[in-house]
């Protein structure tokens, strides 16, 4: 195979579509009209691959509330700016099977699993949950990507799980729900409350709901990424995301966090709306996680540094994490004439380009020498493994830049 290598930023379609994208009111207090602070902007933020056809590129605002202290991203994406910047996101989703068994084990142990139960799973995408639940109950999941779930129901189609595609905030069903379940959902979604009043009124008195979603308080992380991510719509802290149910007519009966863990998981039946008391301990609390990953970013220009002098490196990983080091560091800015190539293990982003450069399959290490280049691990969760490729391919140990002293992944 040949291969190409390029400088930063050599494609020429730089465009921005506005329909991507579209105000809302805060999705915590719902105040009309909103009044909010920018806390971070990333300007011509890319989402994967170049594309001519349809942009990949959009202005990122992250505010916070006046009136209530929530954090939010504000504009966020509209369904059709969801869709398409969401295209390629491929090994970037799901959760990881661990994680899905400990969420299972933990829901039997309290009581939401009974035989004969419905369990409705909001925000399925390809149904693996779904899949993982005891078959003595009923399954449905409901989820707004349409070739997600076409591919669910051909998947499971033996298993008896149903599978809808519709709009969160406002679908039907008419059989009554015994358990509903959104596990890492309610943060992606514009307009949770809407979400959280339309399964109410799809419960009965004795509906339970399953939530869990990361919270500020436990998201001081060493990823580049940070916990602001792009992909979520919601930043939820303790008191955000009880404003955010209570508000929405549900009490919460159980509340849980786990250790080295962000995820913060409830369980709440259906109640009267009630108004949570504002707490400005949120300012506090934003101002202290973004100190942390500050701090965190000083660390990894520190040793990226070291490496202005290449005039070629290699960049394994061409998802998300290079194109916060784009906009967070010197590393792609500092040698304008440095050339580049990536790779990635990911086939939905292979022949494609990012700004301009190519990207290959791993398989390349095999068939050229790369003796003396720098391989960039742009990776978090997936470093260690990455690595250990490197070395089985006889890439010197101290030609591999590692951002990363440890990883924090449960």
């Amino acid at each position: 195979m040949q291969i190409e290598w390029k400088r930063i930023d050599s494609f020429k379609w730089k465009k921005q579509l506005k329909n991507y994208v579209e105000y809302r009111l805060c999705p915590f207090c719902l105040k009309n009209p909103p009044n909010e602070k920018t806390i971070l902007y990333f300007d011509d933020f890319q989402y994967y691959s170049d594309s001519d056809e349809l942009p990949k590129r959009i202005d990122v605002k992250v505010v916070q509330c006046h009136y209530c202290f929530g954090i939010y991203l504000n504009p966020c994406y509209s369904e059709v700016g969801f869709n398409v910047l969401s295209s390629e996101a491929g090994c970037s989703y799901g959760a990881s099977g661990d994680r899905a068994t400990e969420q299972i084990n933990w829901m039997k142990e309290n009581d939401l699993l009974q035989t004969g139960n419905l369990v409705l799973d909001v925000g399925c995408y390809d149904g693996k949950f779904l899949s993982q639940l005891p078959n003595n109950l009923q399954r449905v999941g409901i989820d707004i990507d349409r070739i997600a779930i076409e591919h669910a129901r051909n998947r499971y189609r033996a298993d008896g799980i149903e599978f809808l595609h519709d709009k969160l905030e406002n679908f039907r069903y008419e059989k009554a729900l015994d358990v509903i379940t959104m596990t890492m959902v309610l943060e992606h979604i514009p307009r949770p409350s809407d979400v959280l009043k339309n399964l109410k009124s799809l419960s009965k008195s004795t509906t339970k709901l399953f939530i869990e979603v990361p919270i500020l308080e436990k998201g001081n992380t060493n990823d580049i990424c940070g916990f602001i991510s792009v992909w979520h719509t919601s930043h939820f802290s303790r008191n955000s995301l009880k404003r955010c149910i209570e508000k929405s007519g549900w009490k919460i009966v159980k509340w849980y966090e786990q250790n080295e863990y962000n995820g913060c998981r409830l369980i709440a039946i259906p109640a009267i709306e009630y108004e949570t008391p504002m707490n400005s301990g949120d300012i506090e609390l934003l101002y202290s996680y973004l100190a942390h990953w500050y701090t965190k970013i000083g660390e990894f220009e520190k040793k990226l540094q070291l490496y202005n002098s290449a005039k070629k490196i290699i960049i394994w990983g061409g998802g998300l994490h290079t194109e916060f080091i784009y906009q967070l560091t010197s590393f792609f800015h500092i040698n304008p004439f440095r050339e580049y190539l990536i790779i990635d293990n990911d086939p939905i982003k292979e022949g494609k380009t990012w700004r301009g450069i190519n990207i290959y399959t791993p398989e390349i290490l095999n068939n050229h020498n790369f003796d003396q280049i720098p391989v960039l691990i742009s990776s978090y969760g997936g470093q260690s493994q990455i690595y250990q490729e490197l070395i089985n391919l006889q890439h010197a140990s101290s030609d591999i830049i590692k951002l990363y002293e440890s990883i924090h992944i449960q």
